[in-house]
């Protein structure tokens, strides 16, 4: 014996002998080896109708049972006295499981959806419902009938309480209990019929069925068991709904029956080459179609008696949002039917998304961070690529969830383009937004002001050294005041005469890099007189009487080159305590370091070669740190004076 596994009772099941069974090609692709074994041991322990098949394995529920109340009010005329539409309001959901109010509601109007009335959607009446400012099911008891019935465009309105909605899950094995009250209330105010029913089943298994496959897609997207819950509301609106009268004049029609169409595009963003599954269950031998509103109908194929399938693959033109899916069955006398699917409505997205707005590029200290925004809400994420060149070729550089990103590696004072552009949740790439961004070790440099190529005088707040203004002429004394701050950047030339010198009181920053340095040559020099912050990277400075003067302050240089200084490449003065690391010095005449006072320098990693006399000569109290130098000639008490320690010291 081969059991029908979808919505059927065991009872039933052998009431009638024999069942049917439907098992088409998607679906055996979908079950494993392993899942039919599971399935096969459960069944086992279940009293129930069990079939093991080549194909598959469908398990038949144990036991279902229900205790049901409905009456229709006296003195209804079934002729003249019933509605033509009908508007299922949101139900009041008495229990604690969140999934009960949309899954008992849809299963509800699904069936309601048989009895010959028309249905607005559910959609149309919870968007009906909120302009109307009465979204909270609780409210809607307060409302007078004729309001809502006039607001929702309907004859009368179905309240619903949820009651019961129970579940206890063991793998694939279930037990559920659901529940609801029901009235169907006119437009005056008049109760037509109510009715209550709680619906519990002890099942397990897998659905062979077409609409149970779609069932179960829908659950796939939230957790599997909510198949079994569907599966048992279905129950209770089979058992309930069937008991709500129906006009006489429509019932002389027999339309064609359709018990369910369902879906899978619940939950789904669906856009070009997607597919779409459908399957409808209902009078067998007839012709079915689906329809979406706002595209076109699609034939369906009786794949097995009683159920049609369709798979549709998404078009690229389609563009829908909150579409609703239409079955419809139509027998030999052109007489139809039509079902509202109750699961969820389509969404076809093929539009991209809107070029992103307000595209911004912002120095920081961990890189560039670019910042944007988007008009679009449905935005999955961001792709941010980068260039050296406007036109390309760009590189990725990763997805963002945010309307912003930060590019560590970004090269100081490099000119670099960004190009950003959104993905929407249905995979579409709207069109990229290019933007240029430099990279600044210290964000000053955007608002300084820039200083003319000829330098002298006193210069007040912050200005600026760019190198495109170069090469730079310094004739007598350039003063850094102590509210001024020079920045200069990498590129930047400096030709001093023999008066030229730069004097610092306030702040200093020559940032170079290795592919771009900075030069200064011939003057006098640098001389240091600040307490301000003081960094020289990647400095050349060449010919200068005494390339650097400290007086106070600890200053930092680095990476720099203190070549063929007429007298004393650093003069070391007073209390400053500068860092001197990973530097040249080179052929100074008069002794390369002169340490005086109380000063502390550091010096570590640096090269000292071909000065005369000395490479260092230490007058302070203090005893100097010079560990870890390169010396040529080799550090000596003939090439370095003074108490100073030069361990670690090579050739």
């Amino acid at each position: 014996m081969i059991c029908k596994p979808v919505l059927e009772t065991a009872k039933d099941c052998r009431k009638r002998g024999k069942c049917s069974h439907f098992h088409p090609q998607w679906l055996r692709q979908s079950v494993r080896g392993s899942l039919v074994v599971a399935f096969a041991i459960l069944a086992l322990s279940l009293t129930g109708c069990a079939i093991s098949t080549k194909t598959g394995l469908a398990v038949i529920p144990a036991i279902s049972t229900s205790h049901q109340k409905s009456e229709t009010a006296k003195g209804i005329d079934t002729t003249h006295g019933l509605p033509a539409s009908i508007a299922v309001l949101p139900f009041i959901n008495r229990t604690k499981e969140q999934a009960a109010f949309d899954i008992v509601r849809k299963t509800m109007f699904n069936h309601l959806s048989t009895r010959n009335y028309h249905l607005p959607h559910l959609h149309d009446v919870d968007q009906r419902l909120k302009a109307a400012g009465w979204s909270d099911p609780a409210t809607l008891e307060s409302v007078p009938v004729n309001r809502l019935t006039e607001t929702l465009g309907v004859d009368a309105v179905l309240y619903g309480e949820i009651t019961s909605f129970n579940r206890y899950f063991l793998g694939i094995y279930s037990q559920i209990a659901v529940g609801v009250r029901l009235r169907l209330v006119d437009h005056n105010g008049k109760e037509l019929w109510h009715g209550a029913n709680t619906v519990r089943t002890h099942a397990g298994g897998i659905s062979l069925s077409p609409v149970g496959l779609i069932l179960d897609a829908i659950a796939a997207a939230t957790h599997l068991r909510e198949v079994n819950m569907y599966r048992a509301a279905d129950d209770l609106g089979r058992e309930l709904i069937p008991q709500i009268p129906q006009p006489e004049q429509m019932a002389a029609i027999t339309p064609p029956r359709i018990t369910q169409v369902v879906h899978d595009g619940v939950g789904r963003l669906l856009h070009y080459g997607d597919s779409l599954k459908v399957a409808m269950e209902g009078e067998p031998g007839l012709k079915g179609f689906v329809r979406i509103d706002g595209w076109k109908t699609f034939d369906l194929r009786e794949e097995q008696k009683g159920f049609y399938t369709a798979t549709i693959t998404i078009d690229s033109k389609v563009n829908l949002r909150h579409a609703a899916l239409v079955g419809v069955l139509t027998n030999d006398d052109s007489v139809q039917s039509e079902q509202i699917s109750p699961i969820g409505l389509i969404t076809i997205d093929n539009q991209p998304p809107a070029k992103v707005q307000g595209l911004h590029a912002t120095t920081i200290s961990s890189g560039i961070r670019l910042d944007w925004s988007s008009i679009d809400r449905d935005i999955y994420s961001y792709a941010i690529a980068k260039s050296a060149h406007a036109l390309g070729p760009f590189r990725d550089l990763g997805h963002s969830k945010d309307p912003q990103f930060t590019d560590p590696y970004a090269q100081p004072f490099t000119t670099q383009f960004y190009r950003i552009s959104a993905t929407d949740l249905a995979g579409n790439q709207g069109e990229a937004v290019t933007i240029s961004a430099q990279r600044l070790p210290d964000a000053r440099f955007s608002s300084a002001k820039p200083l003319p190529s000829r330098l002298g005088g006193e210069i007040h707040g912050i200005h600026r050294l760019r190198a495109s203004d170069g090469p730079f002429q310094l004739q007598g004394t350039l003063l850094i005041a102590a509210d001024g701050v020079l920045l200069v950047e990498p590129g930047v030339t400096i030709e001093s005469s023999a008066n030229g010198a730069l004097r610092v009181e306030g702040e200093l920053q020559m940032l170079g890099s290795a592919q771009r340095g900075i030069r200064l040559h011939g003057g006098k020099g640098i001389t240091l007189a600040t307490t301000a912050p003081v960094s020289l990277q990647y400095v050349t400075i060449e010919q200068a009487a005494v390339a650097i003067t400290t007086q106070i302050g600890a200053a930092t240089i680095n990476h720099s080159h203190l070549i063929h200084s007429s007298y004393s490449a650093l003069d070391i003065q007073g209390t400053s305590r500068p860092q001197i690391l990973n530097s040249e010095i080179r052929g100074a005449s008069s002794s390369a370091v002169v340490i005086s006072g109380r000063a502390q320098p550091t010096l570590h990693g640096n090269v000292f070669s071909e000065n005369q006399p000395f490479h260092m000569q230490n007058g302070s109290t203090y005893r100097i740190d010079a560990s870890g130098n390169r010396w040529q000639p080799a550090a000596s008490p003939m090439t370095i004076l003074g108490n100073v320690d030069y361990s670690g010291a090579t050739k």
